[in-house]
């Protein structure tokens, strides 16, 4: 494997270097000066070049399999960290055109941090933050390494706490970086997943929304009431509701006798226990006696139940297997007439669901 390093000279770059020599892989680095290149291995390849100047990348990229970008603009100030942070990211993958290439990314532990003092004065973990979006949306099969410096600090900060996405930074800010995307055709249309109808409406001021996609169901109903159907509509956002088939439960596949294996995060679901499934059995037999006098199976009745809420409601449900697509498909097939619909309404609004859909923690994690 050929890999290009960018950032070959300064510290961490140099142990990449070593790394990927010791690997066996072939290695060229991109360097703005040839005589601080010479501390490198006399095996590495040497490529002129700065990230800042676009017209000077084309030979570092050609034919390379992978990409290591260690670049950084520390005291540079705001323009060497947006010229260099994130522009350098940007000119790179320009340069790439569309070759395939496996690409590294190190930004900061802290590029989430906006309110610091560092980043005031520098906005360099706003631009790394930046940048690490640039590769999520590129296509390409990347990794983003944000490493820490541990040593600087004091004996009880020596961890880590992971957090589902960055509450800390506001949804006009991450629209605004998609529309920036779109405008240089790198993305086409913007998405949210499990949005609040006020979050929504944030967004799409900055960058019009194209779809939705939160959990909606005939025993996840929460989109009829907090908002989010009423202002896809206004805003004229599709959705496609995720997991349309209740993890499978709607299906009749399943039953309080089930035992999940191991690993299965329905094990996690408070719906799933035992208990809770005998409770909401009641749901999946309204759905076969439906499916019995429409010749379907409860599966498609879930989903054509969906298909004639609103035209612009298209459920995603999700299958390892041949067959049950085919059976997902058949769905659109399916018949629903008002009285149809008035009768799964009126019987479906006699059971109440057993449990919440997730976990307390995994509920706070989303944006309802």
């Amino acid at each position: 494997m050929t890999i290009l390093i960018v950032g070959a000279t300064e510290s961490i770059g140099r142990l990449v270097v070593e790394e990927a020599l010791a690997q066996g892989h072939a290695v060229r680095a991109l360097v703005r000066d040839a005589a601080k290149a010479r501390q490198l291995p006399s095996e590495v390849q040497l490529v002129l070049g700065d990230v800042t100047r676009p017209e000077t990348l084309a030979a570092a990229v050609d034919g390379i399999d992978a990409i290591v970008l260690t670049l950084g603009a520390d005291g540079q100030g705001k323009r060497g960290a947006e010229q260099v942070s994130y522009g350098g990211v940007r000119n790179v993958l320009a340069a790439l055109g569309s070759r395939r290439a496996r690409i590294a990314l190190m930004t900061a532990i802290g590029v989430t941090e906006r309110l610091g003092r560092y980043n005031r004065a520098t906005e360099a973990h706003d631009w790394k933050r930046r940048s690490e979006r640039l590769l999520r949306a590129s296509g390409l099969p990347y990794t983003i390494v944000r490493p820490g410096w541990f040593d600087y600090n004091a004996p009880d900060q020596h961890r880590i706490v992971l957090l589902q996405g960055d509450p800390s930074v506001p949804i006009e800010e991450v629209a605004g970086a998609v529309k920036d995307l779109i405008a240089e055709g790198k993305v086409k249309h913007f998405g949210l997943s499990e949005p609040s109808a006020q979050t929504l409406r944030r967004a799409h001021k900055v960058q019009p929304v194209a779809t939705l996609q939160n959990e909606y169901s005939l025993w996840t109903r929460g989109p009829e009431t907090n908002g989010v159907l009423e202002t896809c509509e206004e805003l004229g956002v599709g959705l496609v509701p995720y997991s349309p088939l209740g993890k499978g439960f709607l299906t009749g596949a399943m039953s309080k006798d089930t035992k999940l294996g191991e690993g299965d995060f329905r094990k996690i679901l408070p719906r799933f226990t035992p208990e809770a499934m005998e409770k909401n059995q009641a749901l999946v037999d309204l759905l076969q006696r439906i499916a019995k006098e429409k010749a379907a199976t409860p599966a498609q009745i879930a989903l054509a139940w969906l298909l004639a809420q609103k035209p612009w409601i298209v459920p995603i449900p999700g299958t390892t297997k041949l067959h049950r697509l085919e059976e997902n498909l058949g769905s659109v097939d399916v018949a629903l007439t008002q009285g149809d619909l008035a009768e799964i309404e009126s019987a479906a609004a006699a059971i109440k669901v057993e449990g919440e859909r997730y976990p307390e923690q995994l509920l706070k994690t989303t944006g309802l």
